[in-house]
């Protein structure tokens, strides 16, 4: 093998590591990204689940035909959708029962 010819593989063969560097840079730039989305979806979740949680937890179970429970629904949003639901819940239930 000649002088050329080793050079001219070698220029090839840094040409060709050369463009790979470049897509694995532009690769890992798009990786980093990914990355710092995901830490942020994390962070979003998390703060979801804290939040249900938080409204689990403040919710008092209703007392059947307690007028004091009805009033408190007033004050409390998330008691009063969770009431709602509850209605919801039962009366589907007895509508399948009942047909």
């Amino acid at each position: 093998m000649t002088d050329a010819v080793m050079l001219e593989r070698i220029a090839a063969r840094r040409a060709d590591l050369d463009l790979l560097e470049e897509q694995l840079v532009k690769q890992l730039a798009l990786v980093r990204v990914e990355r710092d989305e995901l830490v942020v979806a994390e962070r979003v979740a998390q703060r979801i689940r804290e939040q249900s949680f938080g409204e689990y937890l403040s919710l008092a179970p209703p007392q059947v035909g307690s007028v004091a429970s009805l009033n408190n629904l007033d004050s409390n949003p998330a008691a009063a959708r969770w009431v709602c639901r509850r209605s919801w819940n039962a009366a589907d239930s007895w509508s399948r029962s009942f047909f």
